[in-house]
C-alpha cells in the first residue's frame, strides 16, 4: 500500500511537472492567444430564478435583438445553433475548431454572488468534462462587477437600475473563494501558468479593493494571502493580473495612481477584457486601443498583455441605444486580423514577457464580440486568426491604413513613399473589384451603401470610373492582369456612344476608351469616342451656346450643371484627332458662357443655370446637388477648377487660367474648408462642423491643384502644392483610405452623391477613386 501511495503521488507530480513544462513551452515558444468565455448560455439556477426562466440562459435575450438601423445585423444567428456552453459536446467541438484555427486558452469569466459561484456550470461541466480538453489551457477572470437588475435582461426589468448582485466580499468569502479556485482549477495539469504559476485575472480591482476598505495595503494582505495559499498548494507562487476591463488614456495624475496602485497590491501583470477606447468606427476604436496600450506600456514596471476586440454591439440587451454607440463600421474579419498583426508584433517586440494576447471574446453573443461562426461572416474570425497567428500572412499590414488610425508611418513617410504604397494597395482593392464582376457582364460598380455594393448598366453617368481607374492602375503598375480587366470593362460601355440622351459622355467614355486609347492606341477605341463627340454635341444650342445638361424639365428650360465643363476635354479630344474645328468651337463657346453666367464675383459657382431657348439668356440660377441655390456646393467648385485648368491646358487662353485661379484661392482660403482639406459636401452646410465630408471633391480639387501649379508663378505653385499634398495625406490616411477586401472594393470612403437627394450620402464612389487615382500619378508625374 505504501508504494501505492508513492506511485500515486510520483504521478501526480509527474502531470503537474509535465503540465507546467506544456504550458511553459506554449507560452514562450508560439503565441499564447486567449479567448474570453462568457459562461451565460445554460441554465444556471440562480439565473433561472432572478433573469431567464426559459431554460436556455442569456439565448433568451440574444434572440430578441432586433435592427436599429438600416443594416444593423440582429439577431445575431450562430452558425451551429443555439448550443448550451455547460454541454460537453459543445465544448468539445469549441476546443477543436479554436486549436485548429491557433486559439489555445480559453479564459472563463467566473462570478462569486450571494455567497455561491454564479454561471460555474460551464467551466465545470462544459469544459473540464470535454472528453479533448487537454488540448486547449484555460485560465479564470474573477468577473467581481456589480449586476444592476436590468443589466442582464433588461426585458425583464426595464427601467429598474438599483443593484441584483452587489460583488463586494468579506474575508470570509475571499478564504473560500481562495480555496476553491485553487482546489478546482489551479491543479487542473492545463490550467495556464506563467513561470509555473497560476494565472488569476481580476475585472475590478476597484471592487476588489472595496472589499478590504477601499485600502490597496489592505487589498495586498489580501492578495499575499491568496498568495500564501497557492505556494502552499505545491505551487512557485501566483500571477495576478489586474484586468482593466477597457478604458481610455489616462491624465498624468491618473497614471501615476495607476502605476502606484499597481506596484503597492503587487500585481505581476496589466491585461484588458475589452479594447480601450470604444468608437462607432472599429477602425478608430482599434487606433484608441493602441495609444491606450502604448500609454499603460510607458508608464508600468510590468508587463501588459496586448487585447484585441472583434466589435461591440449589446443592443440586445439596451433597445434604448441606436447607431451611435455600438461599433458598426470598418467591422470586419479583415479589419480584426490587421488589430491582431498589431498586437503579435506588440508580443513580438516585448521578448522578456510571454507572448501571451487576449481577445473579446469567444462568445459574446449578446455585446457582438465572438469568434466563433455565424451566419454573416461564417468562419471568417476564425481564419482571421488562424492567418495571422498560424499561417502569418498578414506582414504586408504592418503599415495599414493610415494617419492617426493603424498606420503611425504617415507623417514619416515622404509623399512620393506613400503614393507608391498606396497605388500598390489600390491596384489589389481593384483587382478584387474587377474580379467580383466577371460573371456580370452588364454591370459595373456604382457606390457600397448598407453593406451591399450598389451596381449600375454602362448608361449611368458614372459607368466609365471604374475601368478609368483600372487604366490609370495599369499605367503605373503595367501588370498584365490589369490591362485584361481594364478592356474587359471598358468594352461594356461601348454601346453608350449612341448615346444622345446624356451630357456625361466625356465621363463615361472618356475616362474608359479615352485612357485606352492614349495606353494601347487601339484604333476601335478612337472610332467609338469619335462616334460618341458626335452624339454629345447633338446636345449644343446655338442660340445658348452651350452643351445641355439634363434634358427639359417642368423647372428648367435648358439646364446647364457647372459639371458639363468636364466634357469639354473629350471634345477637345475630338477635334485634335478629327481635325474639325467643330468641336473645340463648341467647347470655347461652352466654356465662355460658363463663365458669364455661372460665377459670382468671389469665383464661386451656382450648380444649375437654366437658359431661356428663346432669348437665350439665364432664366433661373439654382443648385441640385447643394445646400441653396446661394450656396458653394463643394463637388462643384471642384468640376470649376478642374475643367477650366484643363481648358487653359488645351488652349492657352489666359481668361482660362485667370477662372482657375480665382477658383483655387476661393476654395484654398476659404474659412469653412477643414484643416485637413477636405471640403464638406457643401461650403456653406448649415451644420459645420458636423457636416458630411466629401472626398470626391477633395479627390477632383487635389488632381486640379497638381495640374494648375504646373501653370502659375512660384508663390502660387508653392499654395497650390502645398494644398494638394495635404489632401493626398488626408486621403491616404485611414480617415478616408481603405485597405483590401473592405468598404466593397473602393479606395476611397465618405463622398456624397447628393445629400438633398438622400442618395449616396457619407459612401464610397468610384469618381472618387479615379481622381484620386488621378491625382497620385500626376504628382508623381510632377516629380519626375
Amino acid at each position: 500500500m505504501k508504494y501505492l501511495n508513492f506511485a500515486i503521488v510520483f504521478l501526480l507530480f509527474t502531470v503537474m511537472v509535465c503540465g507546467n513544462a506544456f504550458a511553459q513551452k506554449k507560452q514562450h515558444g508560439d503565441y499564447s492567444v486567449a479567448a474570453y468565455i462568457w459562461p451565460s448560455c445554460h441554465d444556471d439556477p440562480l439565473g433561472h430564478k432572478m433573469l431567464w426562466g426559459e431554460g436556455e440562459g442569456e439565448w433568451e435575450v440574444i434572440k430578441k435583438g432586433n435592427p436599429r438601423f438600416e443594416g444593423h445585423y440582429q439577431p445575431r444567428q450562430p452558425l451551429w445553433g443555439y448550443e448550451l456552453d455547460n454541454n460537453p459536446k459543445t465544448v468539445e467541438k469549441w476546443i477543436d475548431v479554436a486549436t485548429d484555427h491557433g486559439v489555445n486558452v480559453f479564459v472563463y469569466d467566473w462570478y462569486w454572488y450571494e455567497g455561491g459561484p454564479y454561471l460555474e456550470s460551464a467551466l465545470n461541466d462544459g469544459f473540464l468534462k470535454a472528453k479533448n480538453n487537454g488540448k486547449m489551457q484555460f485560465y479564470i477572470m474573477y468577473a467581481n462587477h456589480d449586476v444592476k437588475y436590468n443589466y442582464w435582461n433588461y426585458h425583464r426589468y426595464g427601467d429598474k437600475e438599483d443593484i441584483l448582485w452587489n460583488a463586494k466580499i468579506d474575508w470570509k468569502n475571499w478564504k473560500i473563494i481562495v480555496e476553491r479556485v485553487i482546489r478546482q482549477y489551479f491543479k487542473q495539469p492545463n490550467y495556464y501558468k506563467i513561470n509555473g504559476e497560476p494565472l488569476f485575472s481580476v475585472f475590478s480591482v476597484e471592487k476588489l479593493m472595496e472589499s478590504f476598505g477601499g485600502s490597496a495595503e489592505e487589498t495586498r494582505k489580501a492578495l499575499d494571502y491568496f498568495r500564501e495559499e497557492v505556494k502552499k498548494a505545491g505551487f512557485p507562487g501566483l500571477h495576478i493580473q489586474w484586468n482593466q476591463g477597457g478604458g481610455s488614456l489616462m491624465s498624468d495624475e491618473r497614471a501615476a495612481t495607476f502605476k502606484k496602485q499597481v506596484a503597492t497590491m503587487g500585481f505581476n501583470s496589466v491585461a484588458m477584457y475589452n479594447m480601450g477606447g470604444m468608437n462607432e468606427d472599429y477602425l478608430a476604436y482599434g487606433a484608441n486601443s493602441i495609444k491606450i496600450r502604448e500609454q499603460m506600456d510607458a508608464i508600468l514596471d510590468v508587463p501588459v498583455f496586448p487585447c484585441v476586440s472583434i466589435g461591440w454591439d449589446d443592443t440586445p440587451r439596451f433597445p434604448q441605444k441606436g447607431i451611435h454607440e455600438v461599433v458598426h463600421y470598418n467591422n470586419t474579419p479583415q479589419t480584426f486580423a490587421t488589430l491582431l498583426y498589431k498586437a503579435k508584433l506588440y508580443a513580438d517586440k516585448h521578448p522578456e514577457q510571454p507572448k501571451l494576447i487576449t481577445i473579446n471574446a469567444w462568445n459574446e453573443w449578446v455585446e457582438g464580440s465572438y469568434l466563433l461562426p455565424d451566419m454573416l461572416n461564417g468562419f471568417g474570425y476564425l481564419e482571421a486568426v488562424k492567418s495571422v497567428i498560424t499561417d502569418k500572412k498578414y506582414d504586408r499590414y504592418d503599415t495599414e491604413v493610415a494617419d492617426n488610425r493603424l498606420v503611425p508611418s504617415l507623417d514619416t513617410e515622404t509623399v512620393s513613399e506613400m503614393i507608391d504604397d498606396r497605388l500598390a494597395r489600390s491596384v489589389e482593392q481593384y483587382k478584387l473589384m474587377a474580379e467580383s464582376f466577371m460573371q456580370q457582364p452588364d454591370r459595373l460598380p456604382r457606390s457600397y451603401e448598407n453593406n451591399k455594393l450598389v451596381t449600375s448598366n454602362s448608361a449611368w453617368w458614372c459607368s466609365g470610373f471604374m475601368p478609368g481607374v483600372l487604366w490609370y492602375l495599369y499605367e503605373d503598375s503595367k501588370d498584365p492582369a490589369l490591362l485584361d480587366y481594364a478592356k474587359n470593362y471598358t468594352a461594356r460601355i461601348a454601346k453608350e456612344q449612341y448615346n444622345k440622351g446624356t451630357h456625361d459622355l466625356g465621363f463615361m467614355l472618356y475616362c474608359s476608351f479615352g485612357n485606352g486609347y492614349r495606353l494601347t492606341g487601339d484604333k476601335s477605341f478612337r472610332e467609338i469616342m469619335l462616334n460618341g463627340a458626335n452624339s454629345l454635341i447633338s446636345r449644343f444650342n446655338k442660340k445658348i451656346g452651350c452643351i445641355k445638361s439634363w434634358n427639359t424639365t417642368a423647372k428648367w428650360q435648358f439646364p446647364v450643371i457647372i459639371d458639363n465643363m468636364m466634357n469639354l476635354e473629350f471634345l477637345m479630344w475630338a477635334a485634335e484627332t478629327s481635325k474639325d474645328k467643330k468641336y473645340s468651337d463648341i467647347c470655347l463657346s461652352h466654356a465662355d458662357i460658363t463663365i458669364k453666367n455661372h460665377f459670382r464675383p468671389d469665383y464661386s459657382s451656382y450648380h444649375v443655370v437654366s437658359y431661356d431657348t428663346i432669348s437665350g439668356k439665364p432664366e433661373k440660377k439654382n443648385t441640385a446637388q447643394g445646400y441653396s441655390d446661394a450656396s458653394a456646393w463643394a463637388r462643384g467648385q471642384a468640376w470649376g477648377l478642374y475643367g477650366y485648368t484643363m481648358m487653359y491646358r488645351l488652349t492657352k487662353k489666359t481668361a482660362y487660367l485667370t477662372q482657375a485661379k480665382g477658383i483655387a484661392n476661393y476654395i484654398i482660403n476659404h474659412p469653412n474648408l477643414p484643416a485637413d482639406g477636405i471640403p464638406y459636401w457643401d461650403f456653406n452646410a448649415p451644420d459645420i462642423p458636423d457636416a458630411k465630408r466629401d472626398a470626391s471633391a477633395g479627390a477632383i480639387i487635389c488632381s486640379a491643384l497638381i495640374e494648375l501649379s504646373g501653370y502659375v508663378d512660384k508663390n502660387l505653385k508653392t499654395k497650390y502644392l502645398s494644398m494638394a499634398e495635404k489632401q493626398l495625406r488626408s486621403l491616404s490616411s485611414g480617415d478616408y483610405f481603405a485597405f483590401e477586401g473592405n468598404n466593397g472594393n473602393f479606395i476611397l470612403k465618405h463622398s456624397v452623391g447628393s445629400l438633398p437627394g438622400k442618395s449616396e450620402v457619407d459612401v464610397p464612389l468610384t469618381y472618387a477613386d479615379y481622381y484620386y487615382i488621378e491625382a497620385m500619378l500626376r504628382y508623381k508625374a510632377l516629380k519626375k
